[in-house]
């Protein structure tokens, strides 16, 4: 009888354990979407709007509406909205993202030729999306474009952009002599969100 007991026990045990190892590998692998806004990559001022899965499995129908002031994305010239044409995303692999332009940094900030609002409210984000077993993954998240108050040079250009305007400028002035030499004067990004002009300030040089 206690034979019995024993191996009944440890059969529960056994099922427990593996029930909670089963368990701990979905869970390693489920998808997490993340939305947020970043400076598009070239530094020329956009803001980009960014789907990312920062989880560990892929993401499938991934779907995203703004809860927003429909009328302040009209004045702020915000080039994604809600679009009910638009169908979810088949997959986003895990590492991977969606990246759509959302509008020109200064606009959204509120700088405009002839005047000047208030920046863009904050709007929240709705995401759904499913994992490899069509389980339904819900969230929100709250964004808002004054994350980037007073980082200045957040619009810097990268390295591979960089490299493209030199190479213009070297093709443009080729074969040029200088007549006279000039005290080579190095500039720092300094450029913030809001501003309609890219800013530098002078470093060593």
């Amino acid at each position: 009888m206690a034979t019995a007991v024993s191996t009944a026990a440890i059969a529960i045990l056994t099922w427990n354990l593996v029930r909670e190892n089963r368990a701990l590998r979905e869970q390693g692998a489920s998808p997490d979407i993340v939305a947020y806004l970043a400076p598009h990559s070239e530094g020329n001022g956009a803001v980009e709007f960014v789907l990312s899965n920062v989880g560990n499995g892929p993401a499938y129908d991934v779907r995203f509406d703004f809860i927003c002031d429909e009328d302040d994305f009209e004045k702020h010239e915000v080039m994604l909205t809600n679009d009910h044409q638009r169908m979810p995303t088949s997959v986003i692999p895990p590492g991977e993202k969606i990246v759509s332009l959302m509008g020109v940094g200064y606009v959204l900030y509120g700088g405009k030729k002839k005047e000047r609002i208030e920046p863009l409210k904050p709007f929240d984000v709705r995401i759904s999306y499913k994992n490899r077993r069509s389980q339904v993954f819900n969230s929100s998240r709250t964004i808002d474009i004054r994350q980037f108050s007073g980082l200045k040079g957040i619009l810097a250009k990268s390295t591979g952009a960089k490299t493209v305007d030199h190479l213009d400028a070297i093709q443009r002035h080729l074969g040029t002599i200088a007549k006279r030499s000039h005290q080579v004067v190095a500039l720092v990004e300094t450029t913030e969100m809001k501003n309609e002009y890219r800013t530098r300030s002078k470093g060593e040089g």
